[in-house]
């Protein structure tokens, strides 16, 4: 166990942050104004530092205090906002079991969770409309606070603000040098629109996959459990009544969704049809494919950032991981004995 308390928040370094009383002996509890409030285990903290990276640029810890900062951000004012950093037997027990009201998130899909590509400036410019109370409110904050907000490092800090406002996304205020203040302009506005579905009341998951003998574990075992212990309702085609046309019908039940998960094991050409439409919307889309098969995705897809998998049980985990995080928990309440 950790025999000094700790200095700072040790994936932000933030001055500011605190210890937290955890009743657990294996573990260690942060407030950060940033990260918000977390433990980790004394496995795999210690002496002030996180042990399981040995990166010197600490890429690493700045990718998982983005994503914890977002994760504050999008559940302020919930009563449930702690959640758990652990990694495969990095505790004695099952997390779950040692913290049951916190959200367990696994080391290797918070990393995942980073966004890329264009995600990243719809991402950060949703982080900036969380901070404002009205639409004509500007936010000021410190570089070092913008860099965790908006997922970029502060060297490339200039450039992203450039890019995001050159895409009418937003303004920038006269500030210090060590400061910048934005607002949301009209076309981030829009774009905020357009990405509404991912951020609507919606409780349905629309599942896109080869409906086949050899995936019917993982579909059974794997992907529709881990919507439902995400908080989700599962909607696949081919379970759905209906006398409509089926290609109408997906893009319906698409329309309605908060989210999409993607698999494209069998490289179903539906699939990659319906993660399009997905995107078109400005729906989140969960890409998986099978470990025996990632070479075999389309190129213009493998820039994605998929979930690997090669058993059903290992797809319920990594998936639950990546919906909660990506997604957040959802509101529909579990029943655990029927994905037993």
């Amino acid at each position: 166990m950790v025999e000094t308390p700790p200095e700072r928040c040790p994936l932000c370094q933030h001055p500011d942050s605190n210890s937290m009383t955890v009743n657990q002996p294996h573990a260690w509890g942060f407030q950060c104004p940033r990260c918000g409030d977390y433990c980790l285990s004394s496995l795999l903290y210690k002496n002030n530092r996180l042990l399981f990276t040995s990166d010197p640029e600490q890429e690493d810890l700045f990718r998982l205090a983005c994503v914890a900062c977002e994760w504050r951000l999008k559940h302020t004012g919930y009563p449930r906002r702690r959640f758990v950093l652990a990694d495969e037997g990095s505790f004695p027990y099952p997390a779950q079991a040692m913290f049951p009201e916190a959200q367990i998130f696994m080391l290797e899909e918070m990393l995942n969770a980073f966004p890329d590509g264009l995600d990243l400036f719809d991402r950060s410019l949703l982080n900036l409309s969380r901070l404002v109370r009205h639409p004509m409110e500007s936010v000021h904050r410190s570089i070092q606070d913008w860099a965790y907000l908006l997922f970029c490092p502060s060297k490339y800090l200039d450039l992203h603000v450039k890019w995001l406002t050159e895409m009418g996304f937003t303004g920038r205020y006269a500030s210090p040098n060590d400061s910048y203040e934005f607002y949301v302009a009209p076309g981030g506005w829009e774009r905020i629109a357009e990405l509404g579905r991912a951020t609507s009341d919606s409780q349905q998951a629309f599942v896109a996959m080869w409906f086949s003998d050899e995936m019917a574990p993982f579909y059974r075992k794997g992907i529709k459990p881990a919507v439902e212990d995400s908080g989700y309702k599962v909607q696949r085609i081919d379970e759905k009544e209906h006398i409509n046309d089926v290609r109408d019908e997906i893009m319906a039940e698409i329309r309605r969704s908060r989210f999409v998960v993607a698999d494209f094991t069998g490289q179903r050409g539906g699939v990659y049809f319906e993660a399009g439409f997905a995107q078109g919307l400005g729906l989140p889309v969960i890409w998986t494919v099978r470990q025996d098969q990632i070479g075999d995705l389309h190129f213009d897809t493998r820039q994605y950032n998929h979930l690997f998998y090669e058993t059903p049980e290992e797809l319920r985990v990594k998936l639950r991981n990546r919906i909660v995080v990506t997604i957040g928990q959802g509101p529909v309440p579990v029943n655990r004995e029927a994905n037993a």
